[in-house]
């Protein structure tokens, strides 16, 4: 039995350092876009105190393709100070 997956599920990435994308959810927008939603939650394996789940609101265009660009914008985003990590590639 096959079981469709939204690209995201296997594309998206955190910041390399144990934030990973959990909880995603897919939600169909007007205009051709979709909104995922979810949490980065620090995985990683190491002695310092885990960091707090970083909420993310990413929209996206249907049949997205330029996951490399999403991911470097997420990883700054992670850098940064920002508690909920929001990115609107409906613009572009």
């Amino acid at each position: 039995m096959l079981i469709s997956v939204h690209p995201a599920e296997t594309m998206l990435r955190g910041d390399g350092k144990g934030y990973n994308p959990r909880d995603l959810t897919v939600t169909a927008l007007a205009g051709g876009f979709e909104l995922l939603t979810g949490v980065f939650r620090d995985d990683g394996v190491r002695f310092e105190p885990r960091r707090p789940d970083r909420p993310f609101h990413i929209i996206i265009p249907n049949e997205f393709l330029a996951w490399h660009s999403l991911n470097t914008r997420v990883f700054y985003a992670l850098e940064s100070d920002a508690t909920v990590v929001e990115v609107d590639l409906s613009t572009l």
